[in-house]
């Protein structure tokens, strides 16, 4: 989550720490003030009303005048004392008043970055929190201007995606018609596989760039058992058998996303694993997320670093791999999920570790 408001809060809690302070440095200097004073008025009547008194007579009378002055004097502190202790949780009050107003209003904001964050980017400050005429109003303002900047910005970049994609999408279609046409077998392969690769990188770019992110309950096993069906037939046919997960885990995610990237993972599983081997998918619990996996014995990736992998795949150094892992990573982006790859040597494993579903998470 983005959080904005550990600094404000420990600010304020200076602020009541320095207010305090003051208050018991003005109580200690108060009734410092007030004994000198005491002693002074003391000193000065004991001077005006003995002077033609006994040495025995001038000690009494100053006994009784000390103990007359120190029972106002502490009448006088206790008055103070009572002021001092009422206006110190006066202040405490107010701080603690405006920190709690502070910190709701910051957590709001927190909640709409937090919601950006995860993908929804429609999400924007209340008006009534934007109308105000204060520091965090303006802030908030801000914020709002920059998000709708933002939304602005990628709108635009999809838009322009979309087209160059769909005349890419044509020609390339046009071309795998005229080589199929002329028998030209190498051509049409080629461009098929460009075709499906410009499906797949559209594909990336609407997860990447979508703004719906209706998260439902779902489970990973029967994610996992759907991809599976979808890639029974292939495995079959590639001599490779496909090991089923079978326990429960259930998460708030969009189905057809996780879907595709079980698939992708599978897909390949499918292009590295060694006839008559298994790929296997598993679906468990560990640590307290939900995780699925996809594990073969192929000849697995050159780097155990899923960002060496990618940033090759980015450069045309290695096939296969590098572009569904992207999928795959963006993904688990938008689901708050955590990519883990593994070289199992031989063999390659990917896993994605999900939250788990909570009750309050569907309210």
């Amino acid at each position: 989550m983005i959080n904005i408001s550990k600094k404000p809060k420990r600010m304020f809690r200076a602020i009541h720490l320095l207010l305090v302070t003051l208050v018991l440095l003005t109580t200690l200097i108060t009734v410092f003030s007030l004994k000198v004073l005491t002693d002074n008025i003391v000193k000065s009547e004991l001077q005006k009303n003995t002077v033609s008194l006994s040495p025995d007579k001038k000690k009494y009378f100053y006994y009784e005048l000390e103990q007359a002055y120190l029972l106002k004097s502490k009448e006088v502190f206790s008055n103070i004392a009572t002021t001092i202790g009422i206006v110190a949780g006066v202040l405490t009050l107010l701080v603690l008043f405006v920190n709690r107003q502070f910190s709701r209003r910051v957590e709001q904001m927190n909640k709409v970055l937090s919601k950006v964050q995860s993908g929804m980017f429609n999400k924007r400050i209340a008006e009534k929190e934007i109308n105000k005429k204060d520091e965090l109003a303006e802030l908030a303002r801000y914020i709002n201007r920059a998000l709708d900047e933002n939304t602005r910005l990628m709108m635009g970049l999809e838009a322009v995606s979309q087209m160059a994609a769909h005349e890419i999408n044509k020609e390339l279609s046009h071309l795998h018609e005229l080589a199929t046409k002329k028998d030209q077998l190498e051509m049409a392969d080629s461009a098929k596989a460009l075709l499906i690769l410009l499906r797949e990188i559209l594909e990336l770019s609407k997860i990447e760039s979508s703004t719906d992110s209706v998260m439902r309950e779902v489970d990973l096993c029967e994610i996992a058992l759907t991809a599976a069906k979808l890639y029974q037939d292939a495995f079959d046919d590639a001599q490779l058998e496909l090991v089923k997960p079978e326990n429960s885990a259930k998460i708030l995610g969009q189905e057809n996303l996780l879907i595709n990237a079980i698939t992708n993972l599978l897909n390949n599983a499918l292009k590295y694993a060694p006839a008559n081997s298994q790929v296997a998918i598993d679906v468990f619990i560990d640590n307290g997320r939900a995780v699925v996996a996809v594990s073969d014995s192929g000849r697995g990736a050159d780097s155990d670093d899923l960002n060496t992998i990618l940033q090759q795949a980015q450069q045309g150094k290695v096939a296969g791999y590098g572009f569904g892992l992207r999928f795959v990573q963006a993904v688990a982006i938008r689901h708050g999920a955590k990519l883990h790859i593994e070289n199992t040597r031989p063999g390659f494993k990917v896993s994605l570790q999900f939250p788990l579903v909570r009750v309050s998470s569907l309210s």
